[in-house]
């Protein structure tokens, strides 16, 4: 099914918004012996707990929630500089995206093979990626999806700086610059507009039924009941 949003009666600014496919993991840390990523001085390892008996979506994304209080002596970041990425055991850098920075909270996404979990004839199984943090003087942030780990538009000084939101979500747009971006397509009712610069903002009079609506669709459709759409929004 093509996503669709709409919209009545508001006005407020979308500076990203994604979709991915839905996964459920369980987080934990461990230690194994790795292959460790050019510029990684430390690292932790994560754990996932899966369902050995299901077939996962590939690729699909996990969100991993980090404490910045339990790395303080290996990670530093404040949107402009990261120093920390994650990598799988063999040395391969995982494209992963930070969408926020809360309470020393950082939430980020990583987009995973799903050749990680493979059918173990066991309702648990499990399977381990790593946070790797290189020295507090090297900047790790990246918008290329191969390297280092990119983050949401809005958090750097220059917008989209660093984004490679396209590179970890199945449908992924910023709206960076002034125009509609492809993939999307976007529909008004009388009293109902938007416009695109550095984010899109919709305006919605509040005209009764069939009037007053902007919203957004996706061109390309997506499995019904698999996905996750996430926007950040601002009214």
């Amino acid at each position: 099914h093509t996503r669709r949003a709409l919209m009545r009666c508001f006005m407020y600014q979308i500076r990203y918004f994604a979709l991915s496919l839905l996964a459920f993991l369980l987080l934990a840390s461990v230690s194994h012996a790795i292959t460790v990523p050019a510029n990684i001085l430390n690292y932790t390892a994560i754990t996932l707990t899966y369902n050995g008996l299901a077939t996962y979506p590939n690729p699909f994304q996990q969100m991993i929630a980090v404490n910045a209080l339990n790395y303080t002596s290996y990670m530093t970041y404040n949107g402009n500089f990261a120093n920390f990425e994650y990598f799988y055991g063999n040395g391969t850098i995982i494209p992963a995206w930070i969408e926020s920075n809360v309470s020393n909270t950082i939430t980020t996404w990583v987009k995973l093979s799903n050749t990680i979990f493979p059918n173990t004839g066991s309702a648990t199984a499990t399977n381990t990626i790593y946070l790797g943090f290189a020295s507090k003087t090297t900047n790790l942030l990246s918008n290329t999806g191969t390297s280092g780990i990119g983050e949401a538009p809005q958090l750097s000084s220059v917008y989209g700086q660093y984004d490679d939101g396209a590179s970890v979500f199945d449908g992924y747009w910023d709206f960076a610059g002034t125009s509609l971006p492809s993939g999307l397509n976007a529909f008004t009712e009388t009293g109902g507009t938007y416009s695109i610069n550095n984010g899109v903002t919709f305006t919605s009079a509040c005209e009764g039924a069939g009037t007053g609506g902007v919203g957004l669709e996706t061109v390309s459709s997506y499995p019904a009941n698999s996905v996750i759409a996430d926007a950040y929004a601002v009214s």
